[in-house]
């Protein structure tokens, strides 16, 4: 996690990449106009994680043509929290920022995690201020949430995912911390560091489909809880 000595970097952005090729030039077209705006110093981290859509080589261009993209690319397809916590173990930022890469998370909304941002804060994640999916992914997801939460003595703000600002401190936790099939907002729980919410919109999928299908939502919703109830077990 080393920064440069002469130009150390302020933030880093973490961009799981999974079968985005469409959405990538507009994504870090807007994200490179935030960012200049936002820090002196800054890089955008890209973790390709096998979806074989052209991103890969798209990804690799850029960054052979702008050293503040990073490519790193996963030699086998592990998931959008493995690549998270990959991206975070090799960002140089003091604090990173991480979004996903399907234009969901808007770019200006970046601004409003920094501002809300104090020193002690663990993480600062975008709370979504309306249904952005359908009613039953909603109606799953919310139930999913609520009862990770109540597992984990509603630690975690209501309403989050995976849009945050997390600060050195919970990144360094985050890391050493993740295992083999992590889940992002449990780990950031886990760290008993304070976390804070803004209000955004979480805006619709510009291709109009996901790339988690309900099998693997259930199994993600699962695992996430399962870990949840051995740390809650583990502390008594």
């Amino acid at each position: 996690m080393s920064a440069s000595a002469t130009s150390p970097i302020e933030l880093s952005v973490v961009l799981p990449v999974y079968r985005n090729r469409e959405q990538l030039p507009a994504l870090l077209e807007r994200l490179t106009v935030v960012l200049d705006a936002a820090s002196a110093s800054w890089e955008i981290v890209c973790v390709e994680d096998e979806g074989r859509d052209g991103a890969r080589e798209w990804l690799a261009e850029r960054a052979a043509a702008d050293a503040r993209v990073r490519l790193l690319a996963n030699p086998r397809n592990i998931g959008q929290h493995g690549s998270i916590v990959r991206g975070l173990e090799a960002a140089s930022g003091g604090r990173v920022v991480v979004m996903d890469a399907d234009l969901q998370d808007a770019p200006e909304d970046v601004p409003r995690l920094l501002a809300a941002w104090h020193p002690g804060l663990g993480a600062v994640f975008a709370r979504r201020s309306r249904p952005y999916q359908g009613p039953l992914r909603d109606w799953t997801g919310r139930r999913f949430k609520r009862l990770l939460r109540s597992l984990l003595g509603d630690r975690l703000p209501a309403g989050v995912g995976t849009f945050v600002l997390i600060g050195g401190e919970a990144r360094r936790h985050v890391v050493a911390a993740a295992g083999e099939r992590p889940y992002l907002p449990l780990l950031l729980a886990r760290t008993k560091l304070p976390l804070a919410a803004v209000e955004i919109e979480k805006l619709p999928r510009a291709d109009g489909h996901s790339a988690y299908s309900p099998a693997r939502r259930l199994g993600l919703a699962l695992r996430s809880l399962a870990q949840a109830l051995r740390w809650r077990l583990g502390r008594r």
